[in-house]
């Protein structure tokens, strides 16, 4: 045969030999979509039994949308619009997930110079306030908290703010005792 593959029975050779020809016989009285296989036209009519009443006006995409959402995403593809940037890098994704996933990027680059800074004793993050450097971005962004005057770690005890976690953590020694 054409692609090598064979058959016991003559019925899915013929049925098989559909997919070479480019035949789609099994055509969808909704939508017009031809299939080589009645069951993949099955598989695909189960799609227009569950309503979708969300339609791209401008491509009228198939059979429209569940969600309102995903109908919002689709969008974004007629018009390049990215409505979600990237603070670091200021890249633009269609959803707000892949935006998270990408952020994890940065995270992974940030986590390795820091590692790689242990060996090398590179401090590339500086404080433009104090030109105090660090080895880590998290440590320089918890580092600016004392500048800003910034308290986002309370003590559960008596709500004293604190700059830092450590300076929390040596707080809380005083209730402890």
């Amino acid at each position: 045969g054409e692609c090598g593959k064979s058959f016991s029975l003559s019925s899915v050779l013929v049925q098989h030999q559909k997919i070479h020809l480019g035949e789609r016989p099994c055509k969808c009285f909704k939508c017009g979509k031809s299939f080589c296989h009645r069951s993949s036209l099955i598989s695909h009519q189960k799609t227009h039994s569950e309503e979708q009443p969300y339609e791209c006006p401008k491509c009228g995409k198939g059979n429209g949308f569940k969600h309102n959402s995903t109908l919002t995403v689709h969008r974004c593809t007629h018009t390049r619009e990215r409505p979600y940037e990237c603070g670091e890098c200021g890249k633009g994704f269609y959803q707000s997930s892949a935006l998270t996933s990408h952020k994890w990027t940065h995270l992974k680059i940030s986590i390795l110079i820091g590692h790689h800074g242990i060996h090398t004793g590179a401090k590339p993050y500086e404080c433009l306030e104090c030109g105090k450097s660090f080895s880590r971005n998290s440590h320089l962004i918890q580092h600016q908290n004392i500048h800003t005057g910034q308290c986002p770690y309370e003590c559960g005890e008596c709500a004293k703010g604190c700059s830092q976690s450590s300076h929390l953590r040596a707080h809380q020694h005083i209730h402890t005792g």
